[in-house]
Parts: C-alpha cells; structure tokens; sequence
C-alpha cells in the first residue's frame, strides 16, 4: 500500500466500521512507514472490530508502534475481550501479550479464562502473565494510578488467580502457584478455598511446591503460608531443609506476619533453626525494612538463647538506628549474662538515647562488669550518658578508679580521673597515700597518675620527698614531675639533691626539670659536675641546660663528649647537637659520620649532619629572600 496523502485525506472523511476493518487487514502488507499510521487511526476511531484485527496482528508491529497500542490499553478493554474468546488461538495469544504487557489487572480474568484451553502454549503464556502480573503489582508497585489504586488492583488479581487455581487440574502451571505465592496472604474466598481444599489439584501441588521450597516466590511466602491452617504442616517441613536459609532475605518481607500466633508456632516447630539464623554477611545486604525485621524473627526461633544473642550481635551495629532499638530490647527481655554482655557494648553506640537506655538496663541489673564499664563511659561523646557513668561510678570511689588505671586507655583515664577529681573530695588525699606506700609499684603508679592528670602542684611535698627515693623508677618519674610543680626554694634543692642520685635516669630527669622551670642559674655548680659525669643522659641533658648560660664551658665539654670512648656518650653528644643545631661543631659531626669505629654513632651523625646541611641552606636563603 503506498503512502498516498489523497487517499488518506479520503479515508479520514468516512468513518464507517468497514473502512476500518478494511485498514486492519491491511496492516499485514502495509510497509512500517505506513502501520503507524494506519493503528493510529484505528485507535482514534475504536471501532471494535478494527481494534481486535490491530490486536490480531500486533506481534507484527516494531516495538515503537507496540508501545503506542499499549498506550491506549484502556480503550481496549472490550476488543481485548472479544479477541480473548477468538476461535483462532492466534489471536488469544495476541491478547494475553497485550493484556500482560499493559499491566492491565482489571483484565487479569482473561487470563485466568486461558487457562482452561488445551493449548499448552496458551497456557503457558496466560501463566506467565499472571505471574508478571504479581510480581509488578506487589514488588514494584506497578506505574500507573496512584498507591490508592493498589488494594481494588490486588482484589481483581486474586479473583483471577482464584479461578486460575480452580482449573489447576487442567493446566497444571507452577507459574499460577508462584502468583499465589506473590499476593499471600489473601482474602480472596475462592482463593483460599483452593488452598484449604486437600481434594483440590492446587493445594497438592502448592503443598508439594511448599515442602520442597522448590521457587524463590514460595520461598518468600513461608510466613504468609503458615497463616493457612492447612498449609502450616507443609511450611515446617519446609523450613526444616537447609536452603530454606538461602531465602531468609525475602521471608523477612513478611515478618510483620509473626504477629500471628499460628505463624510463629510454625516457626518454632522447627528445632534445628541455625540455618535460619542471620549472619554479619546478610546484614550487610539487607535492606533497611528487612533488617528491623530480624529481631522480631531471631526472637521466635527455637534456638538456645546463646544462637539467638549471636544472631544479634551484627544487628546491634548495623547502620540503621530503628533496628538496633529493636535489637537492644530484644536483649533486654532476655534478662541473661550472655545478653548484658552484648547491651554493654551498645552503651558505646552513636545515638545517645541507644546509649542510654543500654546503661540504665546494665544499671537495674547491677551487671558484674559494670564498674570497668562506667570508667569508659566517664569519657562518653553523649553529655548525658557521661553525666549517667560519672554519677554513678562516683561512689565506688578511688579504689576501683586505682585497680582499673593500668587497663584503661589515657583518654578514658582522663576523663574518669577528672570526674573523680570533681566529685571526690578525698581523692587527693587517697592518691597522696598511695605516694607513701610501702610498696615501690603503688608509689611509682600514684606519681604517674599524678602527671598524666596534671595534679602535680598539688603533691609538692611529696614528690620532693620522692626524687630521693631507694626506686629508681620511682625517683626519676618524681624528677620529671617536679617540672611542672612550680618555682620554689624547696623544689629547686630537691631537683640539685636529685642531680647527685646514683641513677643516671634520676638524674636526667631533674636536669629537665631545672630547665623546664627556668632554675639553671640556681643549680649552675651541681649542674657543672655532671659535665664530665659518667651516665650518658645526665651528662648531655646538663651540657643542653648550660648551653644556654652565657659562660659554663658547655660548648667544650660537648667537644669533649663527641670524642668520648663510649659511644653511648657520642650518640647522646650528638642528640645535643641536633636539639640545638649546632654549627659550631658539624666539622666533628661529619668526622664522626665517615670514621667512627661503631655503626650506630655513624648512622647517627649521617643524620645530624643531613639535618644541619638542611637548616643552613633554608637559613641561606630566607637570608637571600629578606636581602
């Protein structure tokens, strides 16, 4: 048929039945340029006759000119009607594509109506829309009206199905059964009393399909067909086999359904459940709605409370705030050790009120690990949960905060020291006793306790007393805290008593000290003794402290260092050198670096005189810039 404007500008001016009809068998041999026009005048007209011959020939059509008559599936209904009982089953399996492909539900009987042929390719295709049919409306809410529209959608696919169900004696499509599957629970009357029926083919069948969970949609469905108290039977049987855990994901869709007591007596006729308990990888993958529903799921299984705690454990830190609320009160109602445990860890969670609600349950019952527990929370992002932990830890008091020190980290430490300090007025008192002990381990854990809670001002005395201490340990951490105790005659006698104590790392550490409190010039003479001292560190620490005094010999008895026979001396000369940048003596550092007889003192003085190169050069040239 040739495009012939004349001849169409004629056509448009009969509208007569038989013109159309005449249009619609020549949709055959008309070339593609020309079908479009032809369906689009057909359609415009709607005459019955017509519409069912461009449904008659729709598999023709290139998809562009399909999708135009999807289009307009509305105005289709009665040809769609009158093709579906056509005595050419052609023309029936051109109007379940249509009818499928349109989403057109309200048709869905049509299709039901197919499925008592005995053409097992009608059948099939009939099926199949069926179950496409499910699938759009329930998984992806099909396009169309709005959700309002779902429930009259819902009732019409129901009632079709329900006769599809009827005639499964004839057709025996697994597709319908997946259908059902898909839409459950349903209130179709029909529907359920195939399902009900032990006579009835369908309920066989779906019983068969349920025992052997042999498709996903019926996988999914368990829940829904633990409902139907003839089917309850045939879903514990199911969920007893081990693949039945593959589908876990989409079961949890229907989990709301575990609100029905009959539901979760089917669930928990199931004895061995560890292949239906959730793991950190499925967590990982569900969805945000799916995950809320595990603690509901993991709560009715028939497991040992020590599986089910488990199965909780990767819920209680999974990304969604809903779900570990679920999951915390889950474990509450367990009222078990093993459950506190796992609350404990959710006093740490990122939302407060989470935190909180953990705390307080662990609080009421007075849970063994709480002590170590509120020291940690002491330090806690949430105001109020650390308000909570300092309350209560307060009256344990000193002695817990003293037992727990070596196992907290200094954060926590921190946070739990200043709580106590804020709270417990005998604190300083109790650490100042703990200074005196007779124990070297207590006096040397008190003195650090001290300096990493900046309390030293306040145990002046007995760090004086200390620096002279049998313990070397004890006597060097109170040298090193004597520096931030303040300027006073007693500290600065204690710190020149130190600088003669046997150990070289006392020593050391009150010559830091004297220099951190600015009191070189009042020990300059005990500081020139340890100059040509025998213990490495005091003696670099001192040559440090009185360089910077305008005489002393500091520079030369550094000199005299970096030519030392001990090379632990050498390599403390040259920690000198590099904290002062010393140029005066890089002429020795690069000796040292080429000639030493030890590997150490050359790989040391490689660095230094590296280091000093560097700052003379950026010295040059922030010199050349200022010029």
């Amino acid at each position: 048929m040739a495009d012939n404007e004349q001849f169409y500008s004629l056509i448009d001016g009969i509208e007569h039945p038989v013109v159309d009809m005449a249009l619609a068998e020549a949709l055959p041999s008309a070339d593609d340029r020309v079908r479009p026009r032809i369906v689009q005048q057909i359609l415009q007209r709607g005459h019955e006759a017509a519409l069912v011959g461009v449904i008659r020939h729709f598999g023709l059509f290139k998809a562009d000119l399909q999708e135009l008559i999807l289009e307009h599936c509305t105005s289709l209904d009665t040809a769609l009607r009158q093709a579906a009982r056509d005595s050419d089953l052609d023309v029936r399996m051109q109007a379940v594509d249509v009818i499928t492909r349109s989403h057109s539900i309200r048709l869905a009987y049509l299709l039901s109506s197919q499925l008592q042929a005995d053409d097992a390719r009608l059948t099939r295709a009939a099926a199949a829309g069926l179950f496409i049919m499910a699938q759009n409306l329930v998984l992806h809410r099909q396009p169309g009206p709005d959700a309002s529209a779902v429930p009259r959608r819902m009732t019409w696919l129901c009632g079709a199905l329900g006769e599809a169900c009827a005639s499964y004696h004839r057709h025996g499509r697994h597709d319908v059964l997946a259908a059902v599957a898909m839409v459950m629970p349903a209130s179709n009357t029909q529907l359920l009393m195939q399902l009900r029926d032990h006579r009835s083919a369908a309920h066989i069948a779906m019983t068969r399909m349920i025992r052997g969970v042999e498709r996903p949609a019926v996988a999914a469905a368990m829940l829904a067909f633990a409902g139907v108290p003839e089917l309850s039977a045939a879903v514990t049987e199911g969920l007893k086999l081990r693949r039945s855990g593959e589908h876990l994901d989409p079961m949890l869709s229907r989990a709301h359904l575990l609100a029905n007591p009959a539901v979760r007596a089917a669930l928990r006729k199931v004895q061995q459940s560890g292949h239906l308990m959730p793991d950190v990888a499925l967590v990982g993958r569900l969805s945000l709605s799916r995950v809320r529903m595990l603690p509901r799921w993991v709560h009715h299984l028939y497991a040992k409370t020590e599986a089910k705690i488990t199965a909780m454990a990767p819920v209680t830190t999974c990304r969604d705030r809903t779900a570990r609320l679920q999951a915390l009160r889950m474990l509450m109602r367990m009222q078990k050790i093993q459950a506190d445990d796992l609350i404990a860890t959710m006093c740490f969670d990122t939302e407060a009120a989470i935190a909180r609600i953990a705390l307080r349950h662990l609080m009421a019952r007075k849970w063994e690990g709480l002590p170590d527990l509120l020291v940690k929370l002491i330090s806690s992002p949430h105001a109020d949960v650390a308000k909570m932990a300092e309350a209560q830890f307060t009256p344990m008091g000193f002695a817990r905060f003293w037992d727990h020190w070596d196992a907290l980290a200094p954060p926590v430490r921190q946070a739990a020291g200043a709580a106590l300090i804020k709270l417990d007025a005998h604190f300083h008192h109790q650490l100042a006793a703990k200074m005196t002990s007779d124990q070297a381990t207590d006096r040397f854990k008190a003195v650090m306790i001290a300096r990493e809670l900046g309390q030293e001002s306040f145990f002046e005395q007995q760090l004086m007393d200390l620096m002279i201490d049998a313990d070397a340990r004890v006597a060097s951490s109170a040298a090193s805290a004597a520096g931030s105790i303040g300027q006073s005659d007693q500290a600065v006698e204690a710190l020149a008593s130190a600088l003669e104590h046997k150990d070289d790392r006392v020593r050391a550490n009150a010559v830091e000290s004297i220099e951190k409190l600015d009191v070189v010039d009042q020990t300059y003479h005990e500081l020139q003794a340890l100059l040509e001292g025998s213990g490495n560190r005091s003696r670099a620490n001192a040559i440090k402290a009185l360089m910077r005094m305008p005489v002393g010999g500091a520079l030369g008895a550094l000199g005299r260092m970096l030519r030392d026979q001990k090379p632990e001396h050498r390599i403390s000369a040259l920690w000198v050198v590099e904290q002062m940048g010393l140029e005066q003596v890089a002429g020795r550092v690069a000796e040292l670096a080429q000639v030493d007889d030890d590997a150490e003192v050359r790989r040391r003085a490689l660095k230094v005189f590296r280091l000093m190169a560097q700052q003379h050069e950026a010295g040059g040239q922030t010199r050349q810039t200022g010029a």
